[in-house]
């Protein structure tokens, strides 16, 4: 099962489970001009304390709220189930204790999302 077919939130009622894409569609998907332009976005935040990209948090949101996340409690349950090898091509930090790719929770998410500059 796919990280949109589990986008299925408390306020996404509608939404299809079965799915009918193919998850190798996924896998080899060009997400890099995706990723240029929101490098481009400008970075508000000091140097310390940053934990993610800038990008990455905008790229793991902009697919949170394609997969129907309405809010920031349903951005961060998508982004915890992102696959593996999509949070690697989105950009994500490999963590050494957990042996994972590291996805934003649901503070991050606000606080940037709050502070991001939408001109």
């Amino acid at each position: 099962m796919s990280f949109c077919q589990r986008a299925c939130c408390s306020s996404i009622r509608n939404a299809d489970p079965t799915g009918s894409g193919d998850a190798g569609e996924i896998k080899n998907a060009d997400i890099s001009g995706l990723l240029e332009m929101l490098a481009s976005v400008p970075d508000f935040r000091k140097e310390k304390g940053k934990e993610y990209e800038l990008p990455f948090i905008l790229a793991v949101c902009l697919a949170a709220a394609l997969a129907g996340a309405k809010n920031y409690r349903e951005i961060a349950t998508v982004a915890a189930h992102i696959p593996q090898d999509m949070l690697r091509i989105m950009g994500a930090e490999w963590n050494y204790f957990t042996h994972r790719y590291k996805h934003p929770r649901k503070t991050t998410i606000w606080l940037t999302l709050t502070s991001v500059d939408a001109a």
